[in-house]
């Protein structure tokens, strides 16, 4: 059982979302049929997705505010307790009141991940890349290099599919690095993102940054910091490189974990970092001429290269810069 969080009393409902909440809710309250008020407030989760705090500001006749917790199915609001049945983004409750039985309905979004502070929301798609003028070094195979992108940019939507913060696979490859043995083995679902799949590029021109991640590390463990740049208007393009990444995840369901260098030699070890810093370069180097050769309807002669690739159908991008951390910043 969880048990109730502290909630400030002074908590307010503006339009800048409080630090201990993790999101907001709005709906409206019904009985026998009729509308007698709105609900407005925030949430807070606690370590899963199913139970957390409430507060907020019920408007009828008169204001008034309210706090409390829910768990699984049931809810308590003082002095009213209620069944609760939402979905990832609309909830309703039933509660046994005074004046009969009140539901409230409505919407909400709740994330452990920052609310992002721009003025943008986020839009994200994958695309899977192979340069087939390089040879994969890393393995023994005579394979193409390859690698997934992850591109993140400024959108004006407010709604749409919700990015899976991590998919399975990654999840289960992240728990056997940690000795952490009650985090629950979907305790990726809880985490939800700000970014929605897909969504159509807001208008404007806005600089491109090649994000480039540490060894053994993977393009969604900087979920937060990539979405609070890309809601200040930038285009974030984020390399998961094979073979360098903890694990990395093709489409057609290929897992590629990184290889345990404990089990080789120093000589071999010294090989293996060397080639894998030259692969990222490369990759690097690839992921740029792919966004600013491959795809562009126009380069401004000028030096203010608006592109405007043909997957986004509406994008302009005026400048590059490289995010590197760790093991991409060596390279």
């Amino acid at each position: 059982m969880i048990f109730p969080l502290f909630i400030p009393s002074n908590y307010g409902i503006s339009d800048e979302m409080p630090e201990w909440a993790d999101g907001y809710f709005s709906g409206k309250v019904t009985i026998m049929n009729d509308t007698i008020g709105e609900v407005n407030g925030y949430v807070r989760l606690g370590r899963n997705d199913f139970s957390g705090n409430i507060s907020g500001i019920f408007k009828g006749n008169k204001e008034i505010k309210f706090e409390g917790f829910f768990y699984r199915s049931i809810v308590f609001c003082k002095p009213f307790f209620g069944i609760l049945k939402r979905d990832e983004k609309s909830f309703r409750a039933i509660f046994l009141t005074f004046k009969g039985i009140a539901i409230v309905e409505g919407s909400y979004h709740a994330s452990f991940l920052p609310k992002p502070r721009g003025n943008y929301s986020i839009g994200v798609r994958e695309i899977h890349l192979v340069d087939y003028e390089r040879e994969e070094k890393l393995t023994e195979e005579n394979d193409s290099r390859e690698m997934m992108l992850y591109l993140w940019y400024p959108t004006e939507a407010t709604e749409g599919k919700i990015y899976e913060y991590m998919g399975a696979e990654t999840f289960r490859w992240l728990l056997k690095q940690s000795n952490l043995f009650w985090i629950p083995k979907n305790g990726y679902e809880y985490v939800k993102t700000h970014s929605f799949v897909g969504a159509e590029i807001a208008n404007g021109v806005f600089p491109l940054v090649i994000f480039s991640h540490g060894y053994r590390g993977y393009p969604s463990m900087y979920t937060s910091m990539i979405e609070e740049v890309v809601s200040h208007g930038f285009v974030v393009a984020g390399i998961c490189h094979s073979y360098v990444a903890g694990i990395t995840v093709f489409p057609d369901g290929r897992v590629i974990e990184v290889e345990d260098l404990s089990q080789y030699n120093q000589s071999y070890i010294s090989w293996y970092i060397e080639t894998a810093f030259d692969e990222v370069i490369g990759d690097i180097n690839f992921v740029i001429n792919y966004l600013l050769q491959k795809f562009p309807e126009k380069i401004d002669k000028e030096k203010n290269r608006d592109i405007r690739p043909l997957i986004w159908r509406r994008s302009s991008i005026k400048h590059v810069q490289r995010w590197v951390h760790k093991g991409g910043a060596c390279a």
